[in-house]
């Protein structure tokens, strides 16, 4: 352990924010091994606009649709595959990037912050054992992604319940978006998949609500 950032401040090792980092990580559910995905049916809304069809996941990046929903923005495509891809089984050491971390105590609530070496800022807010805050940047959009509560599955494992996502320009100082997520889940023979995403978004525009719904839901 190596003290340093100043008073009310602990810096760890690589080593120790590792193991912290996995600690985080193994907290978070998972589909179990050998998941081969699922079929559903779905009920798209963006504002006033609608959309049905079904949907079979077999990864995060095989993703099909039929009926109308094959129509729908790419906004939809984007979320199904986020909400795979958030619980799809893999290893620790396959999720890691390898890049070189850091973890600090800090005398605040979100009480450690670990940074991640990797060129785009990355760092995580860890409180309770769980992540509380993502941040990254991808050239002049930095954005925040705040977890404010969570589900838990019945071996104490967490999902993401509702969250915010908050970008900004770090070149205008600005805020410019906000995106508020509202996330269900259903258990299936003994697998918990999405049922339900809200997700309100307010930007210079104004404001859209969009929301996504599964039904029959069936294991390949």
């Amino acid at each position: 352990m190596v003290a340093g950032g100043g008073a009310g401040r602990r810096r760890l090792s690589d080593a120790a924010a590792r193991g912290t980092l996995r600690r985080v990580y193994e907290a978070g559910y998972r589909y179990p091994p050998g998941f081969r995905g699922f079929t559903a049916s779905v009920y798209y809304a963006w504002d006033r606009e609608d959309w049905t069809g079904s949907v079979e996941v077999r990864s995060p990046s095989n993703i099909r649709y039929d009926g109308t929903i094959e129509n729908a923005d790419g906004q939809l495509h984007w979320e199904i595959s986020v909400l795979a891809s958030q619980c799809w089984a893999m290893d620790y050491e396959g999720a890691e990037c390898g890049a070189r971390l850091s973890l600090e105590e800090r005398d605040e609530p979100l009480n450690w912050l670990l940074r991640v070496e990797d060129g785009l800022e990355s760092a995580y807010r860890i409180q309770g054992g769980h992540v509380s805050r993502i941040e990254r940047r991808f050239g002049d959009l930095k954005f925040a992604i705040n977890i404010q509560e969570r589900s838990f599955t019945d071996d104490g494992r967490a999902l993401p319940a509702h969250y915010c996502v908050v970008y900004w320009s770090v070149e205008q100082a600005r805020l410019v978006r906000t995106d508020i997520y509202r996330d269900s889940y259903l258990m299936v023979s003994g697998v918990y998949l999405p049922l339900g995403r809200r997700i309100t978004t307010a930007d210079d525009s104004g404001t859209t609500a969009r929301r996504i719904l599964f039904r029959d839901h069936r294991l390949l």
